[in-house]
């Protein structure tokens, strides 16, 4: 009776040991999921994606803030930020616009989509400095891939 005994114990203290070591073998491949999930939302986006994410995140930018109805200013942030954006290093095709918001801020989206507030543009005292806020977004959004 002693030996079933022992035996039995034996048998459960193997299970309590491999049931930890099961758990952190699902840790592992739970982690090795996650990684590999990284290294895939990390990689360079093609062309059609990355026009197609721009595209939607104007399209999301225009919704909530609506665009600013000043044709003459619009055409000036065009014509700066077209100047600039042809020194970049990617030839993108470039979109200049002015969200109606007074919130101080710039945007730039993938794909060439950049946009100043009209509260950023209140804020700015010459064309150098339009020319500095555009030419630093034009730079971020012309990175390809995920953010």
């Amino acid at each position: 009776m002693h030996k079933i005994n022992v035996f039995f114990s034996a048998v459960l203290l193997l299970f309590a040991c491999a049931l930890p070591a099961s758990a952190q073998f699902g840790d592992i491949l739970g982690g090795l999921n996650k990684a590999k999930q990284i290294h895939d939302a990390t990689q360079e986006w093609t062309p059609e994606q990355e026009e197609a994410v721009g595209r939607a995140s104007a399209a999301k930018m225009i919704h909530v803030f609506g665009l600013y109805n000043n044709p003459a200013m619009t055409n000036y942030v065009n014509l700066v930020g077209n100047t600039v954006a042809q020194f970049g290093t990617r030839p993108l095709q470039y979109h200049f616009a002015i969200l109606d918001s007074e919130i101080v801020n710039a945007f730039a989206m993938p794909g060439g989509y950049v946009f100043i507030t009209r509260g950023a543009l209140a804020n700015i005292n010459n064309e150098s400095e339009l020319a500095g806020v555009l030419a630093h977004e034009a730079a971020s959004g012309s990175r390809r891939g995920p953010r």
